[in-house]
Formats: C-alpha cells, structure tokens, sequence
C-alpha cells in the first residue's frame, strides 16, 4: 500500500476507490482505504462505481449515534441545471466523436495535453482515444445535468483498457486549461448500518468531474457543440450487461449523521445474488426474470429507437436491468433501467433533443400511464374507493402541486412529514410552485381526505420499516409494467418503460392501453385501473408542477370495494401473463 502524487490510496491486491481518509467515531483517528481488507474486513459493493466497501471490525457494537460520515455534502451542488455531485455517471472510455465538430474538438484538446509532454510520447500511447472517450462522457452526461465518475487509482484502469498515465495526463492538462471541475472522492462511515446493527460501513465515492463553463463555451463558439446535443456528436458506449447483471439487488437508503452533525442519506449500494443461498422457489424467480429481460433486449435490438431531428436522428441502444430491494426477495421496487442508450433521462420539454423527439423505427412515440397510482393503490388496499372522475390531488383551498408533492413526501417517507424537505424546496422552485412555510395546514387537509397515510407501515406490512412503503408501491407498479410489456411483445410491439409508464409507438397506444389495464389487474389482484394516453409532443396540468420528487409518479387506478389489501401488493408477478 502507498499513497501516490494525488494524495490517493493505492495497493496491489485489492482494487481500491479514489479515496484519501477514513474517519472513525473518533475524529482524530484516520486509516487508509485498502488497508481494512489486509485487516479482515468483510467486503461489499458500492452503488455508483462498482468498487470495494469494507466493514470495519472495530467499529462493530459501535452506537449508531457515534457513526459519521466523511463526505461533501457541505459542498452541495449549488448550480441550476446540475444534479446533486453524488448523483453522477460512470466514464463511459469507448465512447467516440461521431460528427466532424466532435473530432475537431477532441484534436484541439489532444494537441493541448501533447504539449505538456517534454518528448514526445512513446508509440502506442493512445492520446486521442482516452481524450475522446473522457471528452465525450463529459459532454454526455452533462447532457442530462449529470457529473462524469471515475477512481483516479491505477488499479481502477485495469479492465479498461486505458492508460492510467495518459488519463492523468489527460486531466492534469484539461485542469490547466480550465476545462473541468474535479470533486476528490471519499469514504464515509456510519455504525450501525448492517442488518444486525453493528458494524459501521465505509461506503465510496469516486473522483467526479464535470467540464466547466470555459469548455462549453469554447466547444459551442467554435465548434458548434452544445452540451444539450451532445448525442449528435458524441456516440455512446454500448454496453453488454452480463447476466448476473441483468436482476441486481440494492440496499434500501438510510439516514445518518456526518462531520458537520447534519442528517444526510446515504446507501443504495449493491449486493451480490448468491443463488445457493436462495430457496428453490426464489432460485426460480430469479431464472425467470432474467430470461425475461434477456428477451425483451433482444426485442429492442430488433427495432431502431433514435432520439433527435426527424432528418439526422441519433440511435439508442438500450440494455435493460432490474432493480430490487434486498432483503425481500424479489417483491419490491424492481424498475427497469436503461443502460448505454439511457432515453429515461432524457428532458421532457425539449422538443427536438429530449423526450419528445424519441421515435421508434421513425414513429413518434405516446406516453401510457394512469394517474395518481401510488395513492390510489394505497386506497384500495385500506379497502377505500375514490371517484374515477375526480382528481385525487384536488383539495379545497390548496395549490394541486403542493397537495400532490406532499402526498409524494409522505409516501417516500413512510409517514406523514411534519416539514419540507429540502428536495421539496428545490423541485417546488424548478417547477414554479411556491410551498408554504409551514406543512401544518396541507398535512391537516391530506390526512383529512385521507386518513390511510397516516398508518402507511403498517398498511402495507412492513411495521417498523416505515422507509419501504414507497418500494413496496413500486413493486406492484414494476410488475404491472412487466406484464404489459410481455404481452405487448408477443404481438410484435415493443414498449419502452419509464420509471411507472411506458412508451410506445402512436399506432400502438391503444393496444398499451388495454395491456397496462389487465396487467394491473393481475398486479393489483382485481384492480380497475384508468389508464391514459399522453402524446408526447403535449403537456397537460398533471405535468407542470412536480414539486417533491423527481420523475413524480403520475397514475391513477380505481379499485373494486372487496380489494384483498397488503398481501395482493407483495404477490409475485405471474410467470405467463
């Protein structure tokens, strides 16, 4: 183990992250990372970067109040238009200018870094290759708000095929010229996170990056590239997800106390599947939902999905994989995410570059949801009925965006909050709603029309775990779209899900439609749910203030009085829909 010039760990049998220091329940007590595995520490595995996490022996019975974290949160992302610094994207260093702008960019910045070599380099040094693939991850997922991340340890570039020299040359130079902004990674630590309420957990931050506002403005007056079209000059990595990949068990996030005393969230890491410690009939399950996302990618490899002008489109090719909550098999959460061609995080009003634009082999595409599900969902199961007619989030002397980003706090909080959030602040200022100061009066008026959320835990049978009543809600919507979405690719039509809706071609909304009601039927055990069809050229009341949460959930289902309440929520998707 040695510390190189940058001040990061490094070590020749484990793979560490960029990270400097530990901090211990004691503050004065630092030690290297990569020096707790030596030490036998159980390794795990980080969300975001797929790099070692160890649990420290030492801090095992530790109590929970005694657990810190070293982060940069105090540090937080100030800027409009940017995610928060820890929601980043990996460096993705296959991804190459595909138009003659991005090349000329990419030269401009290789002649900058073959400068600040005093000879010249050594053949076989890949200059232009590693500047164009850390280039164009920067501009890709700048388009969509986001900072690129990748460990600056040299064991980290083994796989990749990358020099980890030439990369710091790379970003040595870029950081003289003021092109990109570094965020040094980190590790944190909190007691008491395992299941048994032990051990305190080193989770990883990589080394995050972002380009600065004299990049962009030089690639846009000189080159004419803007980072919110970064897909027309940049083609992204494609990327083969291996099967174990396919269906990944996460973490559910919790909360805990850093350096400076704040409340923060932390988690989300991922968890290996071991199938020999699996029962016969989750071993099962598990096989199943695999060969079914296998399947479904292999049906959008058989269609041309493009995003972009109709007369120079770009295509996406997406590789799906699940999600779940680990620690209850395989019933919550279990969303389908896009890797590689990522059209979820597309913007959704901008017409020629985001979401509308998408097309499925040159069709344009409608949006299939139904409204309000999550609260509607909640209502049958406390066997309660709302007006199919009426619009849930309508409260008498209440802004309808502020009603709805409560009801999506309490929901994601597992109980009725007692004040705003600060995501809620945030999203309410991004949407153009203003929030009251005070929740006492919209938390009357809600629980009021709805006395079931005051009672959510319990409700959806996971008492004391009040944290998991938003990933249980998810699992049933997860499920509902999964069986559309096999039904629909028996007739030859692909849907591409969004998070609690799907996408389909124009001339195929109809038939989505009729999938996503009896799919929920058989999701929501006997469900009648209203599902509508939104053209995604088009923007109606329920779109315009999303205060509370990002890719707020926007259904709604009515349900039969008699609904069998938790236990039809938590079933098991059925094998043949």
């Amino acid at each position: 183990m040695r510390m190189d010039d940058h001040g990061e760990i490094t070590h020749s049998q484990h793979e560490p992250a960029s990270y400097t220091q530990v901090a211990f329940a004691d503050p004065g007590t630092w030690i290297a990372t990569g020096s707790l595995a030596d030490a036998g520490c159980d390794p795990s595995i980080n969300h975001h970067n797929q790099t070692p996490a160890y649990i420290c022996p030492a801090q095992v019975g530790a109590p929970a109040s005694e657990g810190i974290i070293h982060n940069d949160k105090a540090d937080e992302d100030k800027d409009d238009g940017w995610h928060h610094v820890s929601n980043s994207r990996p460096v993705r260093w296959k991804t190459r200018p595909r138009s003659p702008q991005a090349h000329a960019l990419v030269k401009r910045i290789t002649e900058a870094v073959r400068a600040t070599y005093r000879r010249a380099p050594k053949a076989g040094v890949d200059l232009e290759g590693t500047a164009a693939g850390f280039v164009g991850s920067l501009f890709v997922n700048a388009m969509q708000g986001r900072w690129s991340s990748h460990p600056t340890n040299p064991n980290a570039f083994t796989a990749t095929g990358i020099s980890y020299r030439v990369f710091t040359k790379v970003r040595e130079a870029m950081e003289t010229q003021g092109w990109i902004e570094v965020k040094p990674g980190f590790a944190r630590l909190v007691a008491g996170w395992r299941e048994d309420g032990g051990a305190g957990v080193l989770d990883y931050e990589a080394t995050r990056f972002r380009p600065t506002s004299r990049l962009l403005a030089m690639a846009e007056a000189d080159y004419g590239i803007r980072a919110c079209r970064a897909l027309a000059h940049f083609q992204p990595e494609r990327l083969d997800i291996a099967e174990a990949d396919l269906v990944q068990w996460r973490r559910p996030s919790r909360v805990a106390t850093d350096l400076h005393g704040k409340r923060v969230r932390i988690g989300g890491e991922r968890v290996e599947i071991d199938p020999d410690s699996l029962s016969d009939m989750d071993r099962r399950h598990l096989a199943w939902l695999r060969s079914k996302v296998v399947m479904m990618n292999r049906v959008a490899d058989q269609h041309r999905i493009t995003h972009g002008p109709a007369d120079d489109p770009v295509t996406l090719r997406p590789e799906w994989y699940r999600v779940f909550t680990y620690g209850h098999g395989f019933d919550l959460h279990g969303r389908w995410y896009a890797a590689g061609g990522d059209y979820q995080s597309l913007k959704r009003r901008d017409r020629e570059w985001g979401r509308p634009s998408l097309r499925i082999d040159g069709e344009p595409l409608a949006e299939v949801d139904a409204r309000a599900s999550q609260l509607c969902l909640l209502a049958g199961i406390a066997g309660e009925s709302l007006d199919p007619g009426a619009d849930p989030y309508a409260l008498q002397g209440f802004d309808r965006a502020v009603v709805k980003a409560y009801i999506a706090a309490t929901i994601g909080n597992g109980g009725p909050p007692c004040v705003w959030t600060r995501k809620a602040w945030k999203d309410a200022a991004e949407a153009g709603v203003t929030l009251p100061r005070s929740v006492r009066d919209v938390r009357a008026a809600v629980l009021g029309r709805y006395p079931f959320l005051a009672r959510l835990p319990e409700l959806l049978g996971c008492p004391g775990e009040p944290r998991l009543c938003g990933h249980v809600l998810m699992g049933v919507e997860s499920r509902a779209l999964t069986i559309a979405m096999l039904r629909m690719a028996d007739q030859g039509i692909l849907a591409l899900p969004l998070h609690d809706a799907l996408l389909v071609r124009v001339s195929h909304a109809e038939e989505a439609k009729e999938a996503l009601e009896c799919a929920y039927e058989a999701a929501g055990d006997g469900a009648r749910v209203r599902v509508r069809v939104k053209p995604m050229l088009g923007l109606d009341d329920d779109d315009r203030g999303r205060p509370g949460m990002r890719g707020a959930h926007a259904h709604d289902h009515h349900y039969q009085s008699g609904h069998k309440g938790p236990a039809a929520v938590r079933q098991r998707p059925r094998p043949h829909p």
